[in-house]
Formats: structure tokens, sequence, C-alpha cells
């Protein structure tokens, strides 16, 4: 056998009251030594029961009914031994190699055999780091866990090994960041512990399962350029399990496309893009927003939610047609948020101030959708919820038109923001946390109409059994609890709760960020439908500048606090004036694979552009300094900072 992993009609059964369910059926593929192979599909297709079969890591009522998962042990891992200089800490690893070619299906998931493979032979990246490292113990002790179990290295010879492969996957001061816990790392970085434990047993096969999906788009190129870039200097292969079809573009040598359990279509990746063959395959790419996709042009999801409204949602207050010339729906002028961090000990350090918000403008017209991106920690979570004043700013002002009388809402008292706590909902980005595990859908999507003393309990059924047909759903569903439904139908029930005391403005904050392609689009189309049928206006908050494309008619643009560009989407994306802008823009893959985007994105994007003081004249902006917004015409405006001239292109 040549090839360095072989699935052969792999078979999957969990164990039900009713019976055994066939997971995976007859599935079959293979991974080269130093290729990646990319599995590919929606949400519950069977992806990650892959993944967790050949690692020996089912649940306990699930088995292996039928086939083969070979593992060959020849040219498996790294020769640190012919180390450069830069990994002469890494060549003191000693792990013994495997003899010929394993079964991994008659292992024994809990033999010591078996444990020696997973780790050492065959390790994987989760998709949520956050879950899968410990919070009580430091990055440096869960990684010598690792070199503990599968390597013969003295415990006193950890630490510099610890650190060089930290150093590795790009840690900025690796020796530091052997004591760090993982709540003190971004999201990026604790993606990076995740790799660096990974890899540092030296296998031959690393899985990725969904490594880049909770990560915005520049940290996202960031860890694909490294999974790269580590794939080629310590010659393993990759299987790379993900729904997004951009990143396969551009990532993937092979790839195998699952639809409930079984293989659709598997080829070399040119071919599968080029020339999809299998009507599957056909809908995920018409499912799939692209930054050349045209905010006319409706996405094909698989399935189409069908929507219907009814007397009682439609039974609204009539906006009178003065009332737009009084102004925007909502503005925001000047808005500062600034929070302080936590004194360390007694005599620690003093408290740190960072601006959230930083002199933030902005105006939404009722029946726009206005997108805020940028990256995590950029400001957009709390912009929007300073909006609905969830969180009070500091300083600025939130103005609010109720059929055309303006209202300061920043001046209201608690008490006097109740009726317009109506008038404003939030969609949460994460919907099966947002949602009350112990509270039926009918309790929770009421809940807004109890709080509120709205109806008796004959209108709250109707209204409820209305708002469920109206995101789709069967009013049956109502005695239902969350956990019985798939993550889409959550969102939906999410939305129908947000919807329920007939709103003017929602706030979506990455609605579909943890939904598969075919889930977003359906999600994406419903929330245009409900904005048609209900005289619906967003505040898109997302960092996947397709979606943002696809669903907004402005976009403003968010770097430290603060709004850097601003304008109608099509200039925004057409011709982007700021380099953060443009660097945000070059950071997103494009499922056609044209050209090669991870070099383009760079190994750190964020590098000079996530930094104010290392933008080129005329944006440098040095600490807190005063920066203004210039208008360039058609309301689109570029925030400045040194002065002085435009580009030739923007201006």
């Amino acid at each position: 056998m040549k090839d360095l992993l072989r699935v052969r009609n792999l078979s999957v059964g969990f164990g039900l009251q009713g019976g055994e369910a066939r997971v995976l059926d007859d599935v079959s593929f293979r991974v080269r030594p130093g290729s990646t192979v990319a599995l590919v599909g929606e949400s519950g297709s069977g992806k990650s029961t892959v993944a967790r079969a050949i690692m020996g890591l089912l649940p306990r009522n699930g088995r292996i009914v039928d086939g083969r998962i070979l593992l060959r042990g020849a040219h498996t891992g790294f020769d640190w031994a012919a180390a450069d200089a830069h990994l002469k800490h890494l060549a003191r690893i000693h792990r013994p190699d495997l003899d010929g070619v394993v079964d991994l299906a008659d292992h024994d998931p809990d033999s010591p055999r078996m444990r020696a493979i997973r780790g050492g032979h065959v390790s994987m990246i989760f998709q949520d780091p956050m879950s899968s490292l410990s919070p009580l113990h430091t990055i440096g002790n869960q990684i010598g866990d690792v070199l503990g179990l599968h390597t013969d290295l003295p415990r006193r010879e950890y630490r510099p090994v610890i650190a060089a492969m930290l150093e590795l996957v790009g840690f900025p001061d690796p020796a530091r960041a052997v004591d760090l816990y993982p709540f003190e790392l971004s999201g990026g970085m604790r993606q990076r512990a995740m790799i660096a434990m990974s890899l540092i047993a030296a296998p031959g096969l690393l899985i990725a399962d969904e490594p880049t999906s909770a990560l915005d788009v520049t940290v996202q190129a960031q860890i694909l350029k490294l999974i790269q870039d580590l794939k080629a200097r310590l010659g393993m292969a990759v299987l790379l399990i993900t729904h997004d079809l951009g990143v396969v573009a551009h990532m993937a040598d092979e790839v195998v496309v699952l639809y409930k359990g079984q293989v659709m279509e598997a080829g070399a990746a040119e071919d599968i893009f080029r020339r999809p063959a299998h009507p599957y395959l056909k809908a995920l790419f018409k499912a799939l927003p692209r930054l050349s996709t045209d905010r006319a042009t409706r996405l094909v999801p698989l399935r189409e939610v069908k929507s219907r409204t009814a007397h009682l949602l439609a039974d609204k207050p009539v906006w009178p047609a003065a009332a737009d010339d009084a102004g925007p729906l909502l503005a925001l002028d000047d808005v500062d948020k600034t929070f302080t961090g936590k004194k360390k000990g007694w005599l620690g350090a003093p408290r740190t101030t960072r601006h959230a918000v930083n002199g933030v403008s902005l105006a939404i017209r009722r029946g726009d959708n206005l997108g805020l991106v940028g990256e995590s920690g950029c400001g957009k979570t709390t912009l929007s919820k300073i909006a609905m004043r969830a969180i009070e700013p500091d300083a600025g002002s939130i103005r609010f038109n109720d059929h055309g009388r303006i209202v300061h809402l920043d001046r209201l008292s608690a008490r006097e923001m109740i009726p317009y706590r109506r008038r404003m909902q939030y969609i949460f980005q994460d919907p099966a946390s947002s949602l009350d595990p112990r509270m039926t859908v009918f309790a929770l999507i009421a809940e807004p109409l109890r709080i509120h003393d709205i109806g008796d309990k004959a209108f709250r059924v109707e209204m409820v059994k209305e708002l469920l047909t109206l995101v789709g759903l069967d009013h049956k569903f109502m005695n239902r609890f969350p956990h019985s439904f798939s993550g889409g139908q959550k969102q939906r029930i999410g939305i129908a709760r947000a919807l329920a005391l007939q709103p003017d403005l929602v706030l979506c904050d990455e609605p579909v960020s943890a939904l598969d392609v075919v889930v977003q689009a359906q999600v994406l189309n419903l929330l245009k439908d409900l904005q048609k049928a209900l005289g619906l206006t967003y505040l898109f908050v997302s960092h996947n500048m397709a979606v943002v494309r696809y669903m907004c008619d402005r976009v403003a643009v968010m770097c430290m606090g603060r709004v850097v560009e601003e304008g109608p989407t099509d200039r925004i994306f057409d011709a982007p004036t700021h380099p953060y802008t443009r660097a945000l823009l070059a950071a997103v893959p494009d499922p056609d694979g044209s050209g090669d985007w991870l070099s383009k994105a760079g190994p750190e994007p964020r590098t000079g552009a996530g930094d104010p003081a290392a933008w080129p004249a005329p944006f440098a902006i040095a600490g807190d300094a005063v920066a203004t917004m210039r208008e360039l015409g058609g309301g689109h405006r570029v925030l400045v900072g040194t002065g002085g001239p435009l580009p030739e292109a923007a201006a």
C-alpha cells in the first residue's frame, strides 16, 4: 500500500432505542503522503464521524459495522534528526514508527497500541479550541502531557521543546506562552496552541475538523497558511473537514463530498470545482454566497424554507409616509465606550483601559441593511449592544425615529426605555447557548410577550403558531425542547423569538457563522423574505464578507473600535480605499480557486493591516490621536489620521 491512509467500505452505526442507525454507509477514500484531502458536506453528513472512527473516538453507542481503516507506518512523521537549526530542540524527540500497515478498525479504542497511534501517528485539531483545552492547566502543561504519552523525552527537557513548537506555530513570545492559560489567549492563538499540541509528537497525518469555522477571515487565513507551511515543513498529510468551499478550493489536493453518510462525489480538487457532476455538489455551489454575488440574486438552498405571515403579525402600526423625512431609523453620534481591566494583586500592575468603541457615528435608514464588519475584538458586538442600550455608552448620543418623532435613547431612564425595547430586538450568534434548554419552544417564543404583558394565553398561543409558521417550522413543535432541533432550526426559533414583539429594527450578531453553507442559505433567504413581509431594518454584524455583500445595502468597516470606512456595499467591495478594508477583502477565499489566495492573504494578514500606527499616510493614527472621516462622494467615507492627499485611485 502506497497511500498513508486508506479507508475502505467504512460503515458506522449508532445504537438507538428503536435499533441501530447507519451513520456512515460504504465510505471509501485515500490520503496520500504529503497531500491534503478535504471532506466536504453539510452538518450531519458524517464528516466528523469519519474522523472519530479513524481516531477511535466514536461515542459509546457507536461501532464500526464494516470496513477497514488502513494506516501505513513507513515514512510516517518527520525526520527530526534532519531538522534545521530552528527545530534543534524538536530533534530530541524520539518515537518508534509503526511496523507496516495497521488496520485501525480492528483495534480496541482503549488499547495501549491504539493510544500510541492516537496522537503519536494520527492527530486531530478539534473545532472549538476553548472547549478542547483544559481551563485549569497552562498551555505548556497540556502540551507536555502529549510529550509524556508519546515520546521518551525526559520531563526536564520539556520546556525548550514546547517553546520551540510554540515558536513554530507563530507565538510571538513562546517562552512566556508556555505559562499562559487558554483564557489568556485570543481565539486564533488558542487554535495555534491546539495545532502545537497536535504536532508535538510528529504525527504523519493531521485531521483538522473545522479548524477555522469560529474565526474571522484574517485569522482564518493565518491558521490555514500555518497548516500549509507546517505540512510542507514536517512532511505530513492533512485530512481537512470543512463546509467552507472557498477554503477547500485553495487548500485541498483531493475532495470527498459526503451526504447522509455516503460519498456523492470524489476526485481531484480541480475536477471537482471545474466540472462538478453530482446534483448535490452542484446544489452546494448554488447555495454559497460569493464576493461577486449580486444582492438581487437569490441563493438556492437544497431545501427552501417556506414562510407565511398571518393576521396577528400583519396587525402592526402603519409607518407614516412623512416619518422618514425626520431622519434615519437609528443614528449613533460620536459614541465612545471604554472598558477597564482588573488590577492583578495588591501590588500588581495598574488597571488597563481599552477603547472598545472610539468616536463612532453611524446611521441606518428604515428598510436598509447596514453591515458591520471587522476582525474579532474590533468592537462590532459592543457597538450593536450600545445601539439598544444593553451596554451604556460613556459618551455620544443614540437617536431613534419613532414614527417621525426623534427620541434620544441615551437620555431615557431604564423605565422609559421599556417601550423602545419592543422596537429593537437581537438575534444572537450561537443559537444553542441563547435558548434556555429547560424551556419549551412555546415558552421561549412567548417569553417576550409575557415580559411586556401582551395578550392573554390564547393570544400568545396563536402568535407563537404564526411565528413558527413564519420561520418555516411546524407549530406542532411548540412543546419540544431546544436539544431536539438542528442548528438551523434553533436559529429559526431565535429569529421567531426576536420577531414576537414586531420590532422595527433587528440587530443580527453573526446569525449564520455557526451554520453550514446549506442552512446558512436558508437563514439568509429567510431574513430577506421577513424584511419584505414585515418592513424590517437590519444592523447585520458579521465577519463573513460574502454574506455581508449578499445581505447589506451599506457597509461600515471597524478596526480597533473605529469605523475606518463606510459606504454603499458595491463601492466598498469593488473599490476599497482604506488599507484595512483591502486586507480584509484579500483574506476572503474565493470558491472558484483562482489565484494563490494564501500567498496573497499572507502568513500574517494582521501585521500592519490591524495596527493603526502602521497604516500608510494619510491613514496612520498614532495612539488615541484624533482622526476624521473624509467624504469621497456618493455616501462613501474613509477615516484619515495624519492628513495629506489620498492615493490617486482613492481620490
